[in-house]
């Protein structure tokens, strides 16, 4: 019989890396918040009043090299959102729970960064800072001269972390991704050519103008063949980007920066994908649009088939894997990854080098609500198969209180807000994880 247990710790430092819109970002000349503000009623009057978001765009001397003027000053600590993208939850709980599986706090660095400029500038910043952060803790008092560095990333993250994979090689005992687009994402199209030609909403048009100054944004478009022409499907060209009115500089920049940085070897690499959410997972490009298709092309015995293998709402299952890396999957949307319960004890296994093998449990359901909603209008929440049992419930996440318990009835439920703001709508089926999507409601 054991007298004493030791905690259950590592050693080694620790980087969590957030993903696209996971830092709060500051205006650096006036201190004045442009992202990430702690009200969520912010995003309602952000994403509807004309202009309200012009500063987050990408300036012409921010491409020339001459950054500075926006300022990334922490990872989220309350929900954000932005249409098409839907939505991304703090990294509060995830953080947390990090630090009590290390020697002392100070083994855990997170490394907000400005999202809106491209990997190959932010990337070598991580390789730097991570360096910098695994020379203190191993002179730390609680540290150790042997220790090494685990990055835990989330979506963009993990593009990231592959420079400081590069620069550090065996120091880095391992990258912990959630939902990374290794291979890229159709949805980054679809946002940049959304409603090209045709009257649509502010919200939208917001959206589309500013994607299409983000440097970031275009390291996120596909990287595998994903464009549906006729009886094929081949790569994303500059030709379509510039065709649905995105800039082909920027295309072609973040082409070449993803190939001057390497991989992340396979056995550095653990991934945890999103799955059962309904994805975009393909292109059909015509008439200067980017229309979004749910199938996943797949080549065998010379021709092509087509299967919908969704994924975490943002990310495909594929385009989230890495070849020769076995992969943990929880049915869970992509913003919510990070705080994913099941998600958060998987990177505390690898960070203790405990092998938690298969997600806790049976795989939740897929769900599918609306991006924005009208206040005072029913919507529907499906679920992508019917889940005896399921229930749901939508939560005001200025709050923190449910506002509406929706009856879930053959896989569908409907439900109405009676105010504007930013919701959660959780669904819970059986003893799955509870699968969660954010979701704006706005006044008409």
């Amino acid at each position: 019989m054991p007298t004493a247990v030791q905690p259950d710790t590592s050693p080694d430092a620790v980087v969590v890396v957030p993903g696209i819109m996971g830092s709060e970002l500051v205006d650096a000349e006036h201190g004045r918040q442009l992202w990430g503000l702690s009200e969520p009623g912010w995003y309602v009057r952000a994403w509807t009043r004309p202009a309200s978001l012009d500063a987050l765009g990408v300036t012409g001397r921010e491409r020339d090299g001459h950054v500075g003027r926006v300022r990334p000053v922490g990872l989220l600590r309350a929900p954000a959102f932005a249409p098409v993208l839907r939505g991304a939850e703090p990294y509060t709980a995830l953080l947390s729970a990090v630090s009590r599986v290390v020697r002392h706090p100070d083994a855990v660095m997170s490394f907000p960064y400005d999202w809106r400029l491209p990997v190959a500038h932010t990337g070598p910043l991580l390789a730097q800072a991570a360096e910098q952060h695994l020379y203190r803790w191993r002179r730390h008092r609680a540290g150790s001269a042997g220790a090494r560095l685990v990055v835990v990333a989330h979506s963009m993250g993990g593009l990231l972390s592959r420079h400081a994979v590069a620069h550090l090689g065996e120091q880095v005992r391992a990258v912990v991704t959630l939902g990374t687009p290794f291979a890229g994402s159709p949805k980054a199209a679809v946002m940049m050519s959304v409603g090209r030609g045709a009257p649509l909403p502010l919200p939208y048009r917001q959206l589309r103008d500013l994607c299409r100054t983000m440097p970031a944004m275009y390291d996120l478009l596909p990287a595998f063949p994903c464009v549906h022409r006729g009886e094929d499907v081949t790569m994303l060209t500059r030709a379509d980007v510039e065709g649905f009115g995105a800039d082909g500089d920027l295309f072609a920049q973040a082409v070449v920066g993803r190939r001057e940085v390497g991989e992340i070897p396979a056995g550095q690499v653990r991934t945890v994908i999103g799955v059962a959410q309904p994805t975009v997972q393909g292109l059909a490009v015509a008439e200067g649009l980017a229309q979004p298709l749910f199938v996943t092309a797949l080549r065998s015995g010379g021709g092509v088939g087509f299967a919908d293998r969704r994924g975490d709402a943002t990310v495909s299952r594929e385009a989230a894997g890495v070849p020769g890396v076995p992969a943990t999957y929880l049915a869970q949307s992509h913003g919510a990854l990070p705080r994913a319960p099941e998600a958060i004890q998987h990177v505390c296994a690898v960070i203790t080098e405990t092998t938690l093998g298969q997600p806790l449990g049976p795989l939740g359901p897929g769900v599918d609500v609306p991006e924005i909603v009208t206040v005072g209008e029913p919507f529907s929440i499906t679920l992508t198969e019917p889940h005896p049992g399921a229930s749901c419930r939508i939560v005001d996440t200025a709050s923190g209180r449910p506002v509406a318990h929706p009856v879930m009835r053959g896989g569908s439920g409907v439900s109405v807000l009676s105010g504007p703001g930013l919701f959660r709508v959780e669904v819970k089926a059986g003893g799955s994880d509870t699968v969660t999507q954010l979701l704006l409601a706005v006044v008409p």
